[in-house]
């Protein structure tokens, strides 16, 4: 009777760890390049990037619902919604994540060698364009709902860099960034430069008045 029970502990325990489903991939070569692999899942779907291409599959059942070949190698990813957000060096790009379509494409030109820097905050995304300049977009369209210029930096030759990670939303209209020299910078909509923001016996920003 032992034994039997034993086995029957082994096949429970066996069945949680099924595979439930494998995509194979049909025709030559392999399923990706070489690169840097991201991936986004929402409840239904999940989205695979691998350098120079991405494909999005069904949770259920690991169907291939649409793949598309990328211009450039994908740093970030992620999923807002039916929204699918994918970065690279110098744009990002929004697609329906059910359909496959193209949506809208941010790429600001710049002569920066930089790489750009994303953050998303609610439904907003701040783009570091690689120079001193910082722009908010809409997910949802692409739209520049404001953007702020950095001019008083630019022939700053330090180690001088704005913390765009460590950036605080305020509201759907402004926002409160840090910079490398313990400096606090208040952007916002119609505001073309930022505006320095006091701080109190060099309290934390949590404490500072705009």
């Amino acid at each position: 009777m032992a034994n039997n029970s034993n086995n029957n502990s082994e096949k429970e325990s066996s069945k949680s760890g099924d595979i439930k489903w494998v995509v194979r991939h049909a025709g030559s070569g392999n399923f990706f390049d070489q690169g840097s692999l991201q991936v986004a899942k929402t409840s239904n779907l999940t989205a695979i990037a691998y350098s120079h291409a991405f494909k999005v599959v069904r949770n259920s059942d690991g169907t291939l619902l649409w793949e598309s070949k990328l211009g450039a190698t994908c740093s970030w990813m992620k999923t807002m919604g039916d929204t699918l957000l994918l970065g690279f060096d110098k744009s990002v790009k929004a697609f329906d994540l059910e359909k496959g379509v193209e949506l809208w494409c941010f790429a600001p030109i710049n002569k920066s060698k930089n790489p750009f820097e994303f953050v998303l905050l609610g439904d907003r995304i701040f783009c570091h364009d690689g120079s001193w300049k910082i722009y908010c977009l809409d997910f949802k369209d692409g739209r520049v709902l404001f953007e702020s210029h950095f001019p008083i930096f630019e022939s700053d030759s330090s180690d001088h860099h704005l913390l765009l990670q460590k950036m605080i939303s305020i509201d759907q209209n402004a926002c409160i960034i840090p910079d490398s020299k313990n400096n606090y910078w208040y952007l916002g909509v119609g505001i073309s430069q930022p505006r320095g923001v006091p701080r109190l016996n060099n309290a934390p920003w949590e404490t500072m008045v705009t």
